[in-house]
């Protein structure tokens, strides 16, 4: 997966691939890739509840 600068560059079909790697992430033996995964969104989506908002 390509990493872009904010959340609007990204098709709704790319932005769900994100979150279903994410939660791929989140059942992983390490969270390593998860971490990345979550500071990134965090940074592309720029709301004041940052990961929050994943439930």
């Amino acid at each position: 997966m390509k990493f872009k600068n904010k959340h609007e560059e990204y098709t709704e079909a790319e932005f769900l691939e994100l979150m279903r790697e994410i939660f791929k992430e989140n059942v992983a033996k390490t969270d390593d890739r998860l971490d990345v995964l979550l500071e990134y969104f965090k940074k592309i989506t720029e709301h004041p509840e940052g990961t929050d908002l994943i439930l």
